[in-house]
């Protein structure tokens, strides 16, 4: 059986505003991020979910409310969906994060030289996480359910949805970001992700 898997980033918070690297920092959802997350569920009312697994952080989890307000959808949280941790860099601003200086350099702009700092993920290690959420967790509910909703954040659904493409260098890892508020897809057939049915940004 295939099956489609939906996969969605969660709306605007204040620090998403302030440019601030929020990785595991429990960031609500601003008045911006709840309209987008309206706006999601208008986009994807006519598909019948049959189960969301959800970051445990309350700016994924308030979306996935928001987006299926008014359905019998379960909103399971799944820890391996957290954000990337950033460490003691958490709560930093994006520019001085990725700036020349920094001991984190390149990690929006080279990622592939990316060093992460005390406390934080690697790439490599964020993709061994989101590698154990799609083999443990989403193939089995998938193999249950015909469509399912993933709602998480950037460099989660990044990783999740360049694995979805087959595998992209670290270099391109960013190639796959959605907005706050995207949504992308792909299927699922016999627990292998089926050929070019990835598609990022559905509108």
């Amino acid at each position: 059986m295939r099956s489609k898997v939906y996969f969605m980033r969660h709306g605007e918070t204040y620090w998403n505003v302030m440019g601030k690297m929020q990785g595991q920092v429990n960031i609500p959802l601003a008045a911006k991020g709840c309209q987008q997350a309206g706006q999601a569920a208008r986009l994807l009312e006519g598909i019948s979910f049959d189960l969301c697994l959800s970051s445990p952080l309350s700016r994924a989890y308030e979306t996935a409310e928001i987006a299926l307000a008014g359905r019998d959808v379960p909103i399971v949280k799944e820890p391996l969906l957290i954000e990337q941790a950033y460490g003691v860099a958490e709560g930093d601003s994006h520019e001085g994060f990725s700036s020349q200086g920094s001991a984190v350099f390149g990690y929006e702009t080279q990622p592939e030289l990316y060093v992460a700092p005390i406390g934080g993920e690697s790439f490599d290690q964020l993709y061994e996480r989101i590698r154990r959420f799609f083999d443990e967790v989403l193939v089995p509910a998938v193999q249950a359910h015909a469509h399912v909703l993933v709602v998480a954040h950037g460099a989660v659904l990044c990783a999740l949805a360049n694995m979805a493409a087959g595998g992209r260098p670290i270099a391109s890892f960013w190639k796959s970001k959605l907005p706050n508020g995207g949504i992308g897809s792909f299927e699922l057939e016999s627990g292998v992700v089926a050929p070019e049915s990835l598609r990022l940004r559905i509108s």
